[in-house]
């Protein structure tokens, strides 16, 4: 069989670094992976794993676009991996460039990105389809003395979501820019889920601890519940076949989707640990292996398991 070649972009992010070791470690004679980055080699932790590396330039960058164009063509890309949304917005699974190269995408299709990346679109796509998001609120509507959650609309992960007072909002200036939600509580829980031929495999895991917001403890299992949420979910939004819902509990003490993401998750090692390998599973599609065989990678190893997570020193760079 030939080799197929895989490029990754933002290689040097966690979720990038676990795919790439699972690659290397599973599927070394089967994929040629090529990394890229914004950053210089030595400070990217998958530089000794990579077949090929390339330093890109950032996302935003206009030439960005071109630039990991000519490595498709250059390195005969079979599969593409876009990481950080910015990047899947560019190589969507259903672009043109990528259709005419016969390249495969691991991102969402084009439409999928109509609610996916404004979150206020995205939660009353959801509310009006029957799942359970957090209470919203209008300016109007907010009370000094209260206290509630702002999501900025076009967020990505965590970055600028806080709690704040109904007074910081009212004084806020660029209050617009921001969804106002109820407060919503523990457990605080990622599924991961894996979507292929309208079949969901799925994975519960509950942070314990995070630091600087990663999540260092957890407990994972399977939640049977959740899994009916998001097999909804897949009913409403087309889907890539890597994803992650979180959920927390309302103020009514219900199951509520509090944040949607359409990519490879940062936190995927731990499944990985408990014996969800994910990466094998998509591995096993592009080499295009039956449906018994792909899902054989989505058990866990027992029935719940408590994992916490320590960092890996890597030595990229020696004089």
């Amino acid at each position: 069989m030939k080799q197929k070649s895989i490029l990754v972009l933002a290689c040097g992010l966690n979720s990038a670094y676990h795919m790439i070791k699972v690659l290397k470690n599973n599927y070394a004679k089967e994929f040629r992976i090529i990394g890229a980055d914004i950053n210089e080699p030595y400070l990217v932790p998958s530089i000794n794993l990579v077949d090929k590396f390339y330093k890109v330039s950032p996302s935003k960058i206009d030439g960005f676009y071109k630039e990991i164009i000519s490595i498709l063509d250059k390195e005969n890309i079979d599969i593409i991996v876009p990481i950080f949304d910015l990047d899947q917005k560019l190589f969507y699974r259903d672009n043109p460039d990528l259709l005419d190269r016969k390249i495969i995408s691991t991102a969402p299709i084009k439409k999928t990105f109509e609610y996916y990346g404004d979150k206020e679109k995205l939660s009353n796509l959801l509310s009006k389809n029957g799942l359970l998001i957090p209470k919203t609120y209008s300016i109007e509507k907010i009370i000094a003395k209260n206290e509630y959650f702002l999501k900025p609309k076009d967020g990505v992960g965590s970055i600028d979501a806080k709690k704040a007072t109904g007074e910081e909002i009212l004084s806020h200036e660029k209050i617009s820019n921001y969804i106002i939600q109820e407060i919503c509580y523990s457990p605080e829980l990622t599924v991961e889920s894996f979507f292929f031929q309208n079949k969901l495999s799925t994975v519960t895991r509950e942070r314990l601890e995070t630091k600087a917001g990663v999540c260092t403890k957890t407990c994972i299992y399977h939640n049977q519940e959740l899994e009916d949420i998001v097999k909804k979910f897949t009913e409403i939004i087309t889907v890539p076949t890597i994803f992650n819902l979180q959920f927390m509990k309302n103020q009514e003490d219900k199951f509520v989707i509090t944040d949607v993401n359409l990519r490879l998750a940062g936190g995927m090692g731990l499944s990985y640990k408990a014996g969800w390998d994910e990466i094998s599973a998509l591995s096993d599609i592009w080499l295009n292996k039956n449906e018994t065989e792909i899902f054989s990678h989505l058990k866990l190893d027992s029935k719940k398991q408590w994992i916490t997570r320590v960092y890996e020193e890597i030595i990229t760079k020696t004089n």
